[in-house]
């Protein structure tokens, strides 16, 4: 202070925190910083130069950590699940989405699947319309923020080993033009496989999740992955749903896979007066 009347005297960071009283009793103190602003100093500075006048910016350290405890869960609630894979196994991870989220899965591009799009299986379309859905949530391609429809993007399961007859299974709704499941090679990402929503034209059926089949026996023992693609950005229908896939299928776990369904079709379907015929 002595050797420069114009120099600016800061103290900053954790005894400026815990104790500001006692700092800003020292005397020649310009510029007093708390943790949590330490990003704030060239400005601080530049101020306490231009005005000439002390500036203390300390916030209470209470706060401080209640507003790092709060993002540090907003984070945690919007970043990317963490995806491992394994090559080697039979299955993929989180077929059915029952997590509550999109864990075992990875967004590869497009803003068209969030987090947002896994939704509970309960839920009605039209009012009254159930989507039919297997277990507890589903991917709704269109729950995904306030750009809907008009979103693009594609998301893919983990990889792995495609086993026993080479069968393949999974529930699709929606899905306008240019939205698809495909089977895709692991090693070189090639589309070996394409399936749309066959139903979509039938106005009762275009948002219900209908199941569908893949018949890929010539590419058991490869490595492969499933993909979700919906590269559509109009709107009517621009956008895909999916539910519950099954892979490494064996000839009799499809015949089992549909006979399961009849029978719940069924069930869901018609009365008990008449199932009683």
């Amino acid at each position: 202070i002595k050797q420069n009347e114009d120099a600016v005297i800061v103290v900053m960071g954790c005894y400026a925190q815990l104790k500001p009283e006692d700092i800003k009793a020292i005397e020649g103190v310009d510029v007093l910083i708390g943790t949590s602003n330490r990003g704030k100093i060239f400005d601080l500075v530049n101020e306490a130069l231009l005005n000439k006048q002390k500036i203390y910016c300390v916030d209470n350290i209470l706060d401080v950590k209640k507003y790092e405890d709060e993002r540090k869960e907003q984070l945690a609630k919007y970043a990317a699940p963490v995806f491992e894979e394994d090559p080697t196994s039979t299955t993929i991870q989180n077929a059915g989405f029952e997590t509550g989220d999109l864990t075992g899965w990875k967004i590869l591009s497009g803003t068209a699947f969030t987090p947002a799009s896994v939704v509970p299986t309960s839920q009605y379309y039209w009012n009254d319309r159930m989507v039919y859905g297997e277990g507890e949530y589903y991917v709704d391609g269109n729950n995904n923020g306030s750009i809907a429809e008009s979103a693009i993007g594609e998301m893919r399961s983990t990889k792995f080993t495609l086993a026993g007859d080479g069968y393949i299974s999974f529930m699709i709704g929606a899905g306008a033009s240019n939205c698809y499941v495909a089977l895709c090679d692991g090693a070189t990402d090639e589309e070996l496989i394409k399936v749309s929503n066959t139903a979509f034209n039938d106005p009762n059926l275009a948002l219900t999740l209908l199941r569908q089949y893949m018949d890929a026996r010539a590419h058991v023992g490869k490595v492969v992955y499933m993909k979700v693609v919906d590269n559509n950005p109009s709107s009517g229908f621009a956008f895909v749903n999916v539910d519950d896939f099954h892979v490494s299928m064996t000839e009799q776990e499809v015949k089992d896979l549909q006979l399961y369904q009849l029978n719940k079709i069924k069930n869901e379907t018609y009365t008990d007066s008449y199932n009683s015929l």
